[in-house]
């Protein structure tokens, strides 16, 4: 069910992580070259608000569903008068990056960060490693309500990590492919010369 911009921006309550989880399990964790074990955490993207997710919630936690649905989020929010500056942000990674930083030294949070910082997330979210550091980076500075400040930065450090196996995954499967088509390529033309005569 999709939030309604009032819901995320105005009305949505903060969520403190519970202090019982004293001891988080660490986030993406490699357990070998190829996989990851997924993290537990104390809360779900559905217990607060998505423009508290960048926050509250690991990388791990925030799927294509609550990428769009934050997407859609700051789409409703820049249609409020005073927030018009969210769509100058929206698909452009270097003015997200520029706006969070200019936002430091953070020593509040208030509705802009929050708003901001969304919109930062859906740059990293978007596949942006730049904007994924810089999120990164800023969790380590901002004064959160709740201990876990390190594991949410270090999530999504594993998140562009994981990324870049990914895709160096791809590049040796492509890099494969081509080798093998070359070979095979090689294959026929010679098949071809022996049965014209050339023996060079």
């Amino acid at each position: 069910m999709r939030h309604s911009t009032i819901d995320a921006v105005t009305t949505a309550p903060e969520t403190s992580v519970p202090s019982s989880a004293a001891h988080p399990t660490p986030l993406n964790k490699i357990t070998d070259v190829d996989g990851y074990a997924s993290s537990l955490w104390p809360l779900n993207p559905g217990d607060v608000s998505p423009i508290r997710w960048w926050r509250t919630m690991p990388a791990d936690h925030l799927g294509d569903a609550q990428h769009l649905l934050l997407r859609a989020t700051l789409e409703d929010a820049s249609a409020i008068k005073g927030h018009e500056w969210l769509a100058g942000l929206r698909d452009n990674a270097a003015l997200c990056v520029a706006a969070a930083l200019g936002a430091l030294p953070i020593t509040e949070i208030s509705l802009k960060i929050d708003l901001a910082m969304s919109a930062l997330t859906v740059s990293a979210l978007s596949g942006n490693a730049g904007s994924v550091l810089v999120l990164s980076h800023i969790l380590r500075l901002v004064p959160l309500d709740h201990p876990f400040a390190k594991e949410l930065s270090v999530s999504w450090l594993a998140l562009n990590l994981r990324r870049a196996l990914e895709a160096k995954g791809v590049g040796k499967a492509c890099a494969s492919e081509a080798r093998h088509a070359s070979a095979n390529r090689d294959a026929i033309n010679h098949r071809a010369a022996f049965y014209a005569g050339d023996f060079s």
